[in-house]
């Protein structure tokens, strides 16, 4: 063992929250990743914040099983950088392997990649090693059978103390390598491999397709998502009339969507979410958002059509009558992410909301975006018909 080797002790919450992560997953080997990934999780979230890194899941907590039921590993935002914390569990810290993924999705690519071996039974986790992504694209090894890179420990800075100087740092060179654009995916297509890959009798389906349109498929967080919920045999999680009708299903509400019903607001007056029971003039769909500091809510509600559904995306601020500043942008696309007509609204001065109104078509599904991009943001779909 290094002498500048860190070992870090699990507390029994984190050890907890490890185990609840990974039930879910299903499969042995991804509920195993999904364990060991938490158990480091828990431990490098301790240690920065230790080191006065204010550090959170990328891009969110919900989103780690899409994540681990295919690759190890768990990307940390600090600041402007990102952490890729890998987690093994060889006994011997002499090798990193970074799946592919991690390294070659350009929205996936992390700075700085920490290697960390875990220890589950003593509920520990050493960290002794790590590397930027420009330099270990540099120098590591691709096993193309396995689609990972490798590096031996004599590649990475071994000086674990640096690591937090290093994620604030603006260095002259940057971080990151350039990296290739993954092939577009059209709807059709990605559609027909959901549909292929994601049936559970398919063993690794990630191995049945040639890497560039496995890379797209994940890097469509819709799509990464809607995969995770074919292979573990899930309903349909993201109707947004069954939501509606039913109310928002669990994964909706692990994203933050709720379901309220409107009472009548006098004329002009702003409506809000009331508690469920309240007189019924509507229903409404909300989600919290936190973007450049401030707390926002972002709502959807159908609108009265006598002949396509209309569906109305609106942004407020979250404190009543506060404004959205300029430069916001509320954005709609297709499922495949094309732009359409009349799609977005821009604050080109401070204003009480921004909107947009869409009519939709049997089968259409939407995905939304807002300019900043919000805390913790991972794209959806949502079925609007």
């Amino acid at each position: 063992m290094d002498s500048n080797d860190l070992w870090l002790e699990v507390s029994a919450a984190g050890q907890e929250a490890a185990r609840q992560r990974a039930e879910p997953l299903g499969t042995p080997a991804a509920v195993w990743r999904a364990y060991l990934g938490g158990l480091a999780l828990a431990g490098v979230l301790d240690w920065l914040g230790e080191a006065g890194c204010a550090a959170r899941v990328w891009p969110g907590d919900d989103a780690l099983p899409s994540f681990w039921q295919w690759v190890a590993g768990t990307a940390l935002a600090v600041g402007e950088r990102r952490l890729l914390v890998v987690a093994g569990e060889e006994p011997a810290a002499d090798e990193l392997c970074v799946p592919q993924e991690w390294i070659d999705i350009p929205t996936w690519a992390a700075d700085y990649y920490l290697a960390a071996q875990v220890a589950p039974e003593a509920g520990a986790v050493q960290l002794w090693g790590f590397i930027s992504h420009r330099r270990l694209k540099e120098v590591a090894v691709y096993d193309a059978q396995r689609r990972q890179y490798c590096l031996i420990a004599g590649d990475l800075v071994r000086e674990m103390a640096c690591l937090p100087a290093a994620l604030h740092l603006e260095l002259a060179e940057p971080t990151r390598a350039p990296l290739a654009a993954l092939p577009t995916l059209p709807l059709g297509q990605a559609r027909q491999l959901l549909t292929r890959l994601g049936d559970p009798a398919l063993s690794m389906p990630q191995w049945t397709v040639p890497f560039g349109l496995w890379g797209a498929l994940m890097a469509h967080g819709g799509w990464r998502q809607k995969l995770y919920e074919l292979r573990q045999g899930l309903p349909e999680q993201r109707s947004v009339p069954d939501w509606i009708q039913a109310g928002v299903s669990p994964l909706g509400e692990l994203a933050g969507w709720r379901r309220w019903r409107l009472r009548a607001e006098p004329e002009g007056t702003r409506a809000r979410g009331l508690a469920p029971g309240a007189p019924s003039m509507g229903v409404l769909l909300t989600r919290p958002l936190r973007i450049a500091g401030g707390d926002y809510e972002l709502q959807l509600q159908p609108v009265e059509s006598p002949d396509v559904p209309v569906w109305r995306f609106e942004l407020q601020a979250a404190e009543a009558g506060a404004p959205i500043p300029s430069g916001f942008v509320l954005r709609l696309l297709a499922e495949d992410l094309q732009a359409f007509v009349n799609n977005e609204d821009s604050a080109e001065q401070p204003v009480e909301r921004l909107y947009v109104e869409v009519a939709v078509d049997p089968g259409d599904a939407l995905t939304w975006e807002i300019e900043p991009e919000p805390e913790g943001f991972d794209r959806e779909i949502l079925w609007l018909a």
